[in-house]
């Protein structure tokens, strides 16, 4: 799983949610923050604006995962 690390606005505590949840990315319409809407209705206020969590998405698109079933 790929995880961005965000703040949120109520509590200024990191969170880490996983991409593949994210439905829809909402900027606030009068400050510099953002929503981001999750699979099953779930939200966050967060601190970071759209353009700020697309760049953290587009950062984890290079990870790839690699896992040894035993010898070869």
């Amino acid at each position: 799983m790929k995880f961005i690390e965000v703040t949120t606005i109520a509590t200024e505590r990191k969170i880490h949610i996983n991409v593949m949840l994210i439905a829809a990315l909402e900027d606030h319409a009068t400050e510099d923050n953002s929503v981001i809407h999750l699979m099953g209705g779930n939200y966050w206020h967060v601190k970071e604006t759209v353009s700020e969590i697309q760049k953290k998405i587009e950062k984890t698109e290079g990870i790839t995962f690699r896992y040894d079933t035993g010898p070869r």
